[in-house]
């Protein structure tokens, strides 16, 4: 509002009169200027309705929605984007252990297989099949 009027207000409104003995802060002028009367209540709220928006205002408005969504987008994307990550870092969690009880397993069949290699060899040892320390055809 470029107007030089510092009272907003729309000009239907008329200066108020108060009866006397009625109590109503003045202004600083000693004046009734702040009271006013309107003839139609709802003549005010009327003619300041305003359904129309300057190109400018619309800009601003749909620029801010889109910043807000924007940054919903973002953050919903940063959630997907995490828990996606949290299911992948389990999942190779879980391979990593079931390598290493694959490998603890042939590990262990791999030394079973060994104490029963060295088992077999005392029993040998022990029925005297065994000669010495070489084959007979190194000897």
């Amino acid at each position: 509002m470029a107007s030089s009027d510092p009272d907003p207000m729309p000009k239907k409104k008329m200066p108020a009169t108060v009866e006397e003995g009625v109590e109503f802060p003045r202004c600083w002028c000693g004046d009734l200027c702040k009271a006013k009367t309107v003839d139609d209540p709802f003549s005010y709220t009327k003619e300041w309705i305003d359904h129309e928006q300057p190109a400018c205002a619309k800009y601003d408005i749909e620029y801010d929605h889109k910043i807000v969504w924007e940054k919903f987008h973002a953050a919903t994307c940063r959630e997907e984007a995490a828990e996606k990550m949290k299911r992948w870092q389990e999942e190779q969690r879980q391979k990593k252990e079931e390598k290493e009880h694959e490998e603890k397993e042939l590990r262990e069949a791999e030394r079973e297989r060994k104490r029963e290699r060295a088992r077999r060899a005392q029993e040998d040892a022990a029925d005297g099949k065994g000669k010495g320390k070489w084959p007979r055809w190194t000897q």
